[in-house]
């Protein structure tokens, strides 16, 4: 191995750590392969290694990767499996791989199982990245792939950063299933700013998130501070998109007062994308608070949900929702989607606005070409309140049979036009908009 990489190129190793292994050996074959992850943890690793667990087999412990003081010239460290199958990580009461200010990481090929949802921390997660308020340089280039993340009292797969100043850039999350966690499955955000309270840092750029399900992630009955049971949610970013992830039966245990979860959702972001994507089945918690399907949420700018399925959720199929955030919710769309029997709680509907105030409106949303089906009791369209700036509601198609209603007023802050209602149910208040209706 090479020990100065500055003045010379330096050569990538792989690592081999099996259940026959022994942590005297040199760990560069399999026959020669450690034992522990204690000793991959105390092990110099430069950038191009590999480390490979036996795939198939239990390993007990922690995986913790910090920094490289020689930074990434060499590339990316990669852990993963070799052999059949993957590495199962149990890492009890602790989070199962933590990284902590660093980038240039791929972890791939691995299951990662925590004591239970329950029986760990609210800070306790499969695969916990970390950024202090005092990182000097962002974490760019980092890769999860085919990582199975369950048990943990946290998230199954989070990316924190404390830091008003650098973030996550580069990041991609694919083919990962996060299930059976406390609160939530899949989360990157930004820096809160612990003063005002009101503002988050969009620190996070060029973030990917592809192909990943969340599901059964139940929320927390004993943490009401906030909302818990979410499926995935992007926050803090710059430049983002999930698509051909599926996210259901999350949220039953959320145990907040005044929050709830929902199954895949975005905030404080700017230029982020969701598309073909499914969410279902997803749940309020213990206070039937919000529970739905897609949510655009406070300080989402400039971002777009399209061509995906929401159905059979507590809460709204697609939410628009501004809070107290000093980011602007503005120029937002919600395009091509369908939903089908959402807002089973009747505080929500298929589609659903609010703001928190007038100065925290849903400013300039677009919500067209979508297909709304309420076959069941509910609302297809619902406002909560009237604080919004010219929200356009139109060209969708509204398939509501009783005892489904469309909306029982339309505020005059929002324009609803050119909708069609093929089903033969019209609206309740016929003269407070234009409708087309398909004979």
């Amino acid at each position: 191995m090479c020990l100065v990489c500055a003045t010379m190129v330096c050569t990538a190793n792989t690592y081999y750590v099996s259940a026959n292994g022994n942590d005297d050996n040199s760990g560069l074959s399999i026959g020669a392969a450690w034992l522990t992850i204690d000793k991959v943890d105390s092990f110099d690793l430069q950038a191009g290694d590999q480390v490979l667990f036996e795939g198939g087999q239990v390993f007990s412990g922690a995986i913790i990767n910090k920094r490289m003081s020689n930074a990434t010239i060499g590339g990316a460290i990669t852990f993963g499996s070799y052999g059949g199958g993957k590495a199962i990580i149990n890492s009890g009461t602790r989070s199962g791989f933590i990284v902590e200010e660093a980038g240039d990481i791929i972890i791939k090929d691995f299951v990662f199982q925590g004591a239970g949802y329950m029986a760990t921390t609210i800070k306790t997660s499969g695969v916990y990245f970390k950024m202090s308020s005092v990182a000097s340089a962002p974490a760019d280039n980092i890769i999860v792939d085919n990582v199975e993340a369950f048990g943990y009292g946290g998230w199954g797969i989070v990316f924190e950063t404390l830091s008003s100043q650098v973030g996550y850039n580069h990041v991609k999350v694919i083919n990962c299933s996060v299930h059976d966690n406390g609160i939530g499955g899949l989360y990157l955000d930004g820096c809160w700013d612990e003063i005002t309270g009101v503002l988050v840092y969009r620190v996070n750029t060029d973030i990917y998130f592809g192909n990943n399900k969340a599901y059964h992630n139940k929320g927390r009955m004993d943490y009401k501070i906030n909302w818990s049971g979410s499926g995935i949610l992007l926050s803090g970013v710059i430049g983002g998109l999930i698509e051909h992830c599926e996210a259901y039966d999350n949220g039953v245990e959320n145990g907040s007062n005044y929050a709830g979860p929902v199954g895949i959702f975005i905030s404080e972001c700017k230029n982020v994308i969701v598309q073909y994507c499914s969410s279902h089945n997803n749940k309020g918690g213990i206070n039937k608070r919000d529970g739905g399907g897609f949510d655009m949420d406070g300080g989402a700018e400039s971002s777009v949900i399209q061509y995906c399925e929401s159905y059979e959720n507590d809460g709204a199929g697609y939410g628009l929702y501004n809070y107290y955030t000093v980011n602007k919710m503005t120029h937002d769309t919600v395009r091509f989607n369908k939903s089908t029997n959402d807002g089973r709680n009747p505080l929500y509907g298929g589609i659903t606005f609010w703001g928190s105030s007038k100065p925290y409106s849903v400013e300039y949303a677009e919500v067209y070409g979508n297909t709304i089906t309420m076959n069941m009791s509910g609302r297809a369209l619902h406002f909560l309140n009237n604080n919004m700036i010219e929200a356009k509601i139109h060209d969708n198609i509204f398939c509501v049979t009783a005892p489904g209603i469309f909306n029982v007023s339309i505020p005059s802050n929002a324009t609803v036009i050119n909708n069609t209602f093929p089903c033969n149910v019209l609206p309740i208040r016929m003269n407070s908009f234009k409708v087309r209706r398909i004979q």
